[in-house]
């Protein structure tokens, strides 16, 4: 314990908590119970007023919120929306999606603040699946509260709007088909909610980004020292020159990336290309394959995307981010189960892209 505190009191503290680590959970629960109680006697009213980062409102207005989320709906009437309850059970997000629970607001009686709309959705899909129900999509804009500290120019906040989707479902004959049809389904249909608001609102100038990934060629480029990502795989032969990117709708894109040293997830790669091809042909010539990708190595399983807006004023604004995960193989700890989730920044969007005029700034 004393490796994670430092300070002049670390000893001390590492003390106390192996006391409580003796606890059971019930009785640990029970301790910090009374000792809010006790705490939150000892509150000033001027302290309470002041609050901190996690309690300043968001800069969008809540109608603007609605109007957005009126055009989400009206865009997706065949997908089923859920208010999510503000709490989670207490680590949902360390088991489910190996985010650290210093990333977490923690809170008594067996919950934490929702910090992931997707294992949230995840979780109640998990269970209209064993239901019956298969596949299940479910979708939630919902706000959900991060504990780390973003850089001052980061447009990243301690907690934000996201409409997040997640489905989950039975692997077919065809292993891996209907897992990355779903994750296909996310993707298109996110592109035209961005669409549908752009129109909505009258934003112009924006253009979008699209690049597909695959957390397996990270791991491997990371085990070869070309990039720097947490998490690395398996070792890849010696590569001396990887692009950036490349051309998602490339004729022999598996041939290029077996040139190029990588060995696994090219076959998959290649299966994601041939369903966005069928069943949205006229996205192809915007898609690009991200090979450098150092983000959701821990996160995402193997294909993922990413989508950002580039605005002349307001610059690169991060926007999307899907791709499939193990949950269910976490959870059930077998491989016939598929999920895929993704979530759009409406924050984002409203904050840097529309604005409360419903103009782009």
């Amino acid at each position: 314990m004393t490796t994670l505190l430092d300070g002049h009191r670390a000893a001390e503290l590492a003390a106390a908590c192996d006391v409580l680590d003796g606890l059971s959970c019930s009785d640990l629960q029970s301790v910090l119970t009374l000792m809010s109680e006790r705490r939150a006697h000892q509150v000033s009213a001027r302290s309470v007023l002041a609050g901190n980062r996690f309690h300043q409102p968001a800069e969008v207005s809540q109608r603007r919120f609605h109007e957005v989320e009126a055009v989400i709906f009206n865009t997706l009437e065949d997908i089923e929306f859920v208010e999510l309850s503000p709490v989670q059970p207490f680590g949902i997000n360390t088991v489910l999606a190996d985010i650290s629970a210093k990333n977490v607001v923690s809170a008594l009686r067996g919950c934490e603040v929702n910090a992931d709309a997707t294992t949230a959705l995840f979780r109640l899909a998990l269970a209209r699946h064993e239901s019956g129900a298969d596949p299940v999509r479910l979708a939630a804009n919902v706000r959900t509260v991060r504990a780390q500290v973003f850089d001052p120019g980061s447009k990243l906040l301690p907690h934000f709007k996201v409409f997040a989707q997640v489905s989950v479902g039975q692997h077919g004959p065809h292993y891996g088909d209907a897992e990355l049809r779903a994750l296909a389904r996310h993707l298109i249909c996110e592109l035209a909610v961005l669409r549908a608001v752009f129109d909505a609102f009258a934003v112009a100038d924006t253009r979008l980004d699209v690049s597909i990934g695959n957390v397996l060629f990270s791991r491997e480029l990371a085990e070869a020292g070309v990039i720097d990502v947490p998490r690395t795989g398996h070792a890849i032969r010696a590569v001396t020159d990887i692009p950036e990117r490349l051309p998602f709708g490339a004729d022999d894109l598996g041939g290029t990336l077996r040139d190029l040293g990588f060995t696994r997830g090219v076959k998959v790669t290649e299966l994601f290309r041939d369903i966005i091809a069928a069943d949205a042909p006229e996205l192809m010539p915007r898609l690009s394959l991200d090979l450098r990708r150092r983000y959701g190595v821990g996160y995402y399983q193997h294909v993922c995307y990413k989508i950002a807006a580039f605005h002349p004023v307001v610059g690169r604004v991060p926007l999307a981010d899907g791709g499939t995960t193990n949950w269910p193989q976490t959870v059930l700890g077998h491989r016939r189960m598929f999920c895929a989730a993704s979530g759009v920044g409406t924050e984002l969007l409203c904050r840097h892209l529309i604005g409360d005029e419903g103009v782009t700034r």
